[in-house]
């Protein structure tokens, strides 16, 4: 009787959703391959992440990229030894997710966009948070600079030789048509591997500049790891992404800790010379473009002008509209390059405010040299996320390094803890058990 009803609930399982018992199956796998073993859970996402195209997915309750199927596996698979405690770090994106259900409930936003801060946003978070510090801070370091440094290399292959190879990856789904054809600027075809957008891959490898340098990888490894990723965002001919790189490498040099003086200085003129020559070949290739990086820059200037006087507190703007074929606009603009607009047009000002003050605040930590690798990296990214919006894997990434912000974070507060403690632990042991140091050495005297 059990087998039989067993065998009804999976045919029934099977007509009205056909992927679902191919996710249980793989979710067993996963538990079984990826149980216990953090470093190999984040070594086979960031390769997913770099290597399988946003189109490739599945739609369930609403569309579900891959990369948040292997997100939710691996997840699952460390469900007992990841680091799940939640503490402040977790407020900005439970306050976006809690915002946006509001907006969705009584202002009429979108429940699909809702949807990917819960299947996108929020499971790349947790990757980052959870998966890091299980995996070690150090490991997690290297690996995100080395993966990305190979993305560096394939980019720059990928123009050399106008090899495309993730646009042959045809899929039924719609944004296939979107993110597949390939971006041309000056007569010249962009590097976009798998990100589906030059400015998606730009900003990506543009963020992994401060974990480069942060590695424990050697003295010629980091330069070279450097070269790489700044020769890949040079194929992208995208200038947010290159002002992105510069401004990251910029603030990693001048603030980040731990990054010794003749290592500065040379990286300093290995980056300078490949900048000066990096030049000479884009400035003939931005001029010939200039008429559509004229285009662009105005779009977004009319864009910014029109659209926020028009931002509701809570919900869509009330200058939405919705298209035959379900394409939304915001009064004539249908394509907003801006993270901050976007949330903000989609969800209200409120929305783009919880995001826009943490950044604010790991600014001020930057400058204080009290920020933390991701810290660092995701400041870097501000000039992109006020150019481009969340979109493909740009999306995961930036919201994987917010975990490992907060994972890190978390880390250097026990280590301080740990070391405060230790050091009450002594002075007890001497007798000392003045919380006043002044004191204990007036004592003393």
């Amino acid at each position: 009787m059990s087998v039989a009803m067993l065998t009804v609930i999976l045919a029934v399982m099977i007509v009205r959703a056909p992927a679902l018992p191919l996710l249980l199956v793989g979710a067993v796998v996963a538990i079984l391959v990826f149980g216990g073993r953090p470093r190999l859970s984040l070594v086979i996402w960031m390769v997913a992440v770099a290597f399988i195209p946003h189109w490739v997915g599945i739609n369930l309750i609403g569309y579900i990229p891959i990369v948040s199927v292997i997100s939710a596996a691996i997840l699952a698979a460390n469900l007992f030894n990841g680091q799940w405690k939640s503490g402040k770090g977790d407020l900005p994106i439970l306050l976006l997710i809690v915002i946006g259900l509001i907006a969705v409930a009584i202002g009429n936003s979108s429940q699909g966009v809702w949807f990917s801060m819960i299947s996108q946003w929020l499971l790349a978070y947790l990757v980052g948070k959870a998966i890091v510090s299980a995996a070690g801070i150090g490991f997690s370091v290297k690996t995100v600079a080395a993966v990305f440094g190979l993305v560096g290399v394939l980019s720059v292959v990928e123009f050399a030789f106008s090899w495309h190879p993730f646009v042959e990856l045809v899929t039924p789904i719609p944004s296939y048509e979107t993110w597949a054809p390939i971006q041309v600027r000056g007569g010249l075809d962009r590097s976009e591997w798998s990100m589906g957008h030059s400015i998606a891959l730009g900003g990506v490898l543009s963020a992994a500049v401060p974990f480069a340098l942060r590695s424990s990888l050697g003295k010629l490894s980091k330069p070279l790891l450097l070269i790489a990723i700044f020769a890949g965002i040079a194929c992208t001919f995208s200038r947010a992404a290159i002002i992105s790189a510069v401004l990251t490498l910029a603030l990693s040099l001048l603030f980040m800790r731990g990054v010794k003086p003749a290592l500065r200085f040379m990286l300093l003129i290995v980056i300078g010379a490949a900048g000066f020559v990096g030049l000479m070949i884009l400035v003939p290739i931005f001029e010939l473009a200039s008429l559509e990086t004229a285009g662009s820059s105005s779009y977004r200037l009319r864009m910014f002008v029109e659209l926020i006087p028009e931002l509701s507190a809570l919900g869509r703007s009330d200058v939405a509209s919705v298209g035959a074929d379900g394409t939304v606009y915001y009064g004539t603009f249908q394509s907003i390059d801006s993270a901050f607009l976007a949330v903000a047009l989609g969800f209200g000002w409120i929305a783009a405010l919880v995001m826009l003050v943490p950044f604010v605040i790991m600014s001020i930590r930057t400058v204080r040299r009290t920020a933390t690798t991701g810290e660092i990296a995701l400041v870097g990214q501000l000039p992109m996320l006020f150019t481009v919006a969340l979109i493909t894997q740009y999306q995961l990434v930036l919201w994987f390094f917010v975990g490992i912000a907060v994972a890190e974070f978390r880390v250097r507060a026990k280590a301080v803890d740990g070391a405060s403690k230790d050091s009450s632990g002594y002075r007890a042991r001497l007798g000392v058990t003045y919380a006043s140091p002044v004191r204990a050495r007036a004592i003393t005297r």
